[in-house]
């Protein structure tokens, strides 16, 4: 399962982060505390109540002042749902799942295909932070403890279990919420970003479209002080998508190969370790799913995906996206052209085929 979280610059107060039955530890989650509650109680109808409620909590900050975690993306799907007069979920099929192929994601899977489910493990201090008593779990301080229930049909992703509010920025409450997907559709997305918007001859996208919001760090257009945005002193950046990376200067923290971004790189992840990037200075597509909560998904360095994925391709030029590697990368994707080799890996796992393919 990938929860999809995006953050946005303008948002109400609430943030997400009480998605393992955490309590509410500060003003900001003291004031949505009951808007989660009421999810998992299954008290909102559908995405068009739960917004109406969260409308009624202030916002954090003045419009465009900073950068916030929060349900910004599922007011956004509540926008997506008036304008075109769908649920989000039949607005993501009809316009997205269903012309690229991705017949596994959606907000809930079929009861045909529960044995496919893949277990989400964690520590047993996550598995009683959603509910689990610690008689039931396995015993040690090392434990590895299953987080989704035991049976597929007990899945809060199952047909008729689902959640009732269509989140477009992931989990809802206490392991729910958000879209369930695969490996293999995950990859095609970005095989079709990285071919600028379109796949096996099905345009989702256009080009310009991929170029202006996909790639390039938004925030300094959106933000009003001008500032740029850091956590625990590293800069960082954000698309349409999710996180890119950004050029540092001298009074930056210095960059931490395992987890930050290449400049120009796109990507994002989820709670259990579901990761994904777009790294166009290198042509590389990264999609890395491991089901692990509370823990890298690797023992050793050499063990990180990002890390072997970028000594096995290198770099296809300087970055520079003010310049004229980003002219050329835009220029690629206006005709078409594959920007990403989806890697050997990502082809063995998924038994899927993405060669490079000619313009639609």
């Amino acid at each position: 399962m990938s929860c999809w979280c995006h953050v946005a610059v303008t948002a109400p107060t609430c943030d997400k982060k009480q998605d393992k039955n955490q309590a509410p530890d500060s003003a900001e989650s003291k004031a949505c505390h009951h808007l989660v509650e009421g999810v998992e109680k299954g008290e909102f109808r559908d995405l068009a109540h739960f917004i109406d409620e969260l409308a009624k909590v202030p916002l954090r900050a003045p419009a465009g002042k900073q950068y916030s975690y929060s349900f910004a993306s599922d007011v956004l799907g509540r926008v997506v749902e008036i304008a075109s007069g769908k649920s989000l979920g039949e607005y993501l099929k009809q316009e997205l799942f269903g012309p690229l192929g991705m017949h596994d994601t959606g907000f809930s899977f079929p009861k045909s295909k529960g044995s496919r489910l893949a277990a989400v493990f964690g520590s047993r201090q996550s598995a009683m932070d959603l509910g689990a008593k610690a008689s039931s779990l396995p015993k040690g301080s090392k434990a590895l403890c299953r987080l989704d229930r035991e049976r597929p049909e007990e899945s809060r992703w199952s047909e008729g279990r689902r959640c009732k509010v269509e989140s477009g920025g992931g989990s809802m409450g206490a392991n729910m919420g958000g879209l369930v997907s695969t490996v293999a559709d995950c990859s095609r997305f970005l095989a079709m970003l990285s071919q600028g918007g379109a796949l096996d001859g099905v345009r989702v996208l256009e080009p310009d479209t991929v170029a202006a919001y996909c790639l390039p760090d938004l925030l300094p257009n959106v933000i009003t002080s001008g500032k740029k945005q850091r956590a625990n002193g590293s800069p960082f950046g954000w698309t349409a998508l999710g996180e890119v990376g950004v050029a540092r200067t001298k009074r930056d923290t210095p960059a931490n190969t395992k987890d930050d971004f290449e400049i120009g790189e796109v990507g994002g992840g989820g709670a259990a370790c579901t990761y994904w990037s777009i790294n166009p200075n290198r042509d590389l597509a990264t999609v890395w799913f491991t089901q692990l909560m509370d823990n890298d998904p690797y023992v050793k360095e050499e063990e990180n995906i990002y890390l072997a994925a970028r000594l096995a391709v290198p770099k296809s030029g300087q970055s520079d996206l003010h310049g004229n590697k980003q002219r050329k990368l835009q220029q690629g994707l206006h005709c078409g052209r594959p920007q990403a080799r989806i890697s050997q890996a990502v082809r063995k796992a998924t038994k899927s085929n993405f060669k490079r393919r000619k313009p639609p």
